[in-house]
C-alpha cells in the first residue's frame, strides 16, 4: 500500500474567487489507475480540515471549494 502525501490548503478571500479559475474539491477515492496518479493530490480543506481530492494543474485552477463545508481554498 503506499503513502499518502495530504498537503495543507490555504484560505483565500471568499469574495473576491473567479469562479473560471477554480475547481471543485471531491471526497477522496482509494483507486490505482496508472499514469493518472500525477495529476490528482489531497489537500486538506484548512477550514473544516477535511480531505479533498483535487486536480493538481496550477496552471489552469488557482482555488478548489471544499466538498464537504463548501468554502474556498488554494492548493
Amino acid at each position: 500500500m503506499a503513502d499518502a502525501n495530504i498537503k495543507i490548503g490555504q484560505q483565500v478571500d471568499q469574495g473576491g474567487v473567479d469562479q473560471s479559475k477554480g475547481s471543485e474539491g471531491r471526497k477522496p477515492e482509494q483507486k490505482d489507475v496508472e499514469g493518472q496518479y500525477a495529476y490528482v493530490d489531497w489537500v486538506v480543506c484548512p477550514y473544516c480540515y477535511t480531505v479533498n481530492e483535487v486536480v493538481a494543474d496550477t496552471d489552469v485552477y488557482l482555488w478548489f471549494r471544499c466538498w464537504n463545508c463548501h468554502n474556498y481554498f488554494q492548493y
